[in-house]
């Protein structure tokens, strides 16, 4: 295939001699190198934002291990907590109970010699 006129010249690169296909090649080269280097630079983005975030799960799956690991003694201190509270209601209700108990005795001492006497 011939090549058009103009196309094979000792120019210096950036010089145009009037052949509209003259810059055709430099513009291919420079393209080709352009993407060359935009893919060099997307393949090290690519790789360095794969490494941070293989650390970030490395990292939330450490902490996570480490969290279930707790999760026995907090078991342990809510369930202690929940004993704990659970025995204060019944201590609770029973003093309120007894108190009640002594509340109603005191009241019937005083109602029962007056209820006896009106039935009278």
């Amino acid at each position: 295939m011939m090549m058009p006129e103009g196309t094979r010249t000792n120019l210096k690169h950036g010089e145009y001699n009037g052949n509209k296909y003259q810059l055709i090649p430099t513009y291919i080269s420079d393209f080709v190198l352009y993407n060359n280097m935009t893919s060099n630079k997307e393949v090290k983005n690519r790789d360095t934002i794969n490494i941070v975030l293989d650390e970030t799960k490395t990292s939330v799956r450490k902490t996570t291990d480490e969290a279930e690991k707790e999760i026995p003694r907090y078991t342990k201190a809510v369930n202690e907590y929940q004993q704990e509270t659970i025995q204060a209601t019944k201590d609770i209700a029973d003093s309120f109970l007894d108190s009640q108990k002594e509340v109603i005795h005191s009241m019937q001492s005083l109602w029962v010699p007056y209820i006896e006497n009106v039935q009278k």
